[in-house]
């Protein structure tokens, strides 16, 4: 499963409490089925009830999908959902997501705002909500390769950021579109982080949008 897609999310089997959110079952393509973990404030789920997650980062040790479920940005990420437009290359009209067709619309070296998805040590996934809510992973600096870090300045540098938090970041890369064309998620933005903090009397006017 991608980062970007959207997988459907069910209450888990067996009770498993996290201190670090939402526990769910989330369905993988296939019909397999893989621990999901929402951040806390995210609904949780009553027997038989469902929701839908958008994929934030699937760990390789434990392999708990991180999610996230907030309606704008599952609708954002679901292929031909609201704001989506159709491809027209190559063969009869694939839905695109709105994340995927605005990801595409940007600049390498756009600088943007941007609201934290999820922060794990190594790893900080953002979304960007004037750019149809598309995913990147940013690097705040050399720690965030994980190459050669200790678990704790890897912890503590990702305990600066919240689920929701605003930041800046410049946009590094583009995504590839997916290989044959269709509705795959592809891959995230690169993104990098901007030092400076971002004030909240100034908001989005202290930015300027690519």
């Amino acid at each position: 499963v991608r980062v970007g897609s959207v997988v459907e999310l069910r209450k888990p089997a067996t009770k498993r409490a996290s201190a670090d959110g939402v526990a769910y079952a989330a369905q993988l393509p296939g019909g397999a089925s893989a621990p999901a973990l929402a951040p806390a404030g995210s609904q949780k789920l009553k027997k038989e009830e469902t929701a839908r997650g958008v994929v934030l980062d699937v760990d390789p040790l434990s392999r708990v999908v991180h999610v996230s479920t907030p309606d704008e940005l599952v609708d954002a990420h679901s292929p031909g959902g609201e704001g989506g437009e159709s491809s027209g290359k190559k063969r009869a009209a694939a839905p695109v997501s709105a994340a995927a067709d605005a990801a595409q619309r940007l600049r390498v070296g756009a600088r943007v705002v941007a609201t934290v998805a999820l922060s794990r040590p190594g790893l900080l996934v953002l979304s960007l909500p004037k750019h149809g809510h598309a995913l990147g992973v940013a690097a705040h600096h050399a720690l965030w390769s994980g190459a050669g870090a200790r678990p704790e300045l890897l912890a503590a540098e990702a305990a600066k950021y919240s689920s929701g938090q605003k930041v800046q970041a410049v946009v590094t890369s583009l995504p590839s579109e997916a290989a044959d064309g269709g509705a795959a998620a592809p891959e995230p933005l690169q993104l990098s982080m901007v030092d400076a903090p971002l004030a909240a009397a100034a908001g989005d006017a202290a930015v300027s949008e690519g």
